[in-house]
């Protein structure tokens, strides 16, 4: 099985190879936007529209991109171009970029491409049923896809713990 490619900062690199530095706002201070799109029968599905949510959430949280919606959607389509999957999902990230007060945003965003394969959903979940669970939780910035997930993230440890499925409303859906 060989090892996907990611795009991380204007390179393509195996995913074992990818990094960002440890000053980068995404890690110090979770500064980041991201969209996430999968693919059917290979072709990304509404890829125009989820980096035009990309750039809207950029803007939401005052992140100025130095890149268009085309290259953007560019760099998706060469990463997936780049990777032998069937079906995948595609996460595009944009990172806050380094700091060198470990606040303030520099104006160098990163830009990161991720391509993986598309899980496959347990067999039994069709024959079967899942147990559900539903949470509220508050969003601090729900105009934006931030990558703060930290409230979707102790809702799928919760519903671990009950051996369900979770569904937080503006989180999308998380499988336990």
């Amino acid at each position: 099985m060989s090892m996907n490619i990611y795009y991380v900062d204007g390179k393509f690199v195996p995913a074992d190879q990818a990094m960002i530095p440890v000053d980068d706002l995404a890690i110090i201070r979770g500064i980041g936007v991201f969209d996430l799109l999968r693919t059917y029968q290979g072709k990304p599905y509404f890829l125009e529209e989820h980096v035009t949510r990309l750039l809207h959430s950029a803007r939401e949280v005052n992140l100025a991109l130095p890149w268009t919606h085309e290259q953007i959607c560019k760099v998706a389509l060469e990463t997936l171009a780049r990777n032998s999957l069937d079906e995948a999902n595609i996460r595009i990230i944009v990172t806050g970029g380094s700091s060198t007060d470990f606040m303030t945003p520099s104006g160098k965003p990163r830009l990161l491409v991720l391509v993986t394969p598309l899980p496959k959903l347990p067999a039994r979940w069709y024959r079967h049923g899942v147990k559900v669970i539903t949470l509220k939780v508050r969003r601090n910035h729900p105009g934006a896809k931030s990558i703060n997930y930290l409230p979707a993230t102790m809702a799928l440890r919760d519903a671990k713990a009950r051996d369900a499925v979770v569904r937080v409303p503006g989180f999308g859906r998380l499988s336990a």
